[in-house]
């Protein structure tokens, strides 16, 4: 039959860019920075996860601090390509998930 009428727009996203770098070569140091265009939001809390295909190679919680959230890897990663899931979360908020891909080298 013929296509129906289009739903609703559903509610706006939230206002953060995100990025991640990896650093160090044998202890490897994830910094994300988080910048929201509104000055008063902030995130507090970040729950992160660090996959390889399906398998979790490490995970945690860290806390953001002046717009940065800084994830140290307690074990030592083999070099390649790897997906860090950030979910933030700040109170009274909706939380935000990143997913980055991650290559290290």
């Amino acid at each position: 039959g013929p296509a129906g009428a289009p739903g609703p727009r559903g509610r706006p996203g939230r206002d953060a860019k995100v990025t991640c770098k990896p650093r160090g070569k044998h202890r490897i140091k994830v910094t994300c920075h988080v910048r929201y265009s509104s000055p008063r939001a902030k995130a507090t809390r970040a729950l992160w996860k660090l996959k390889r295909g399906k398998d979790t190679i490490a995970h945690g919680t860290a806390h953001a601090r002046h717009g940065e959230v800084t994830l140290d890897l307690r074990r030592v990663v083999r070099r390649g390509r790897y997906t860090l899931s950030v979910v933030l979360a700040a109170r009274g908020h909706r939380s935000i998930t990143v997913s980055q891909s991650v290559r290290i080298r």
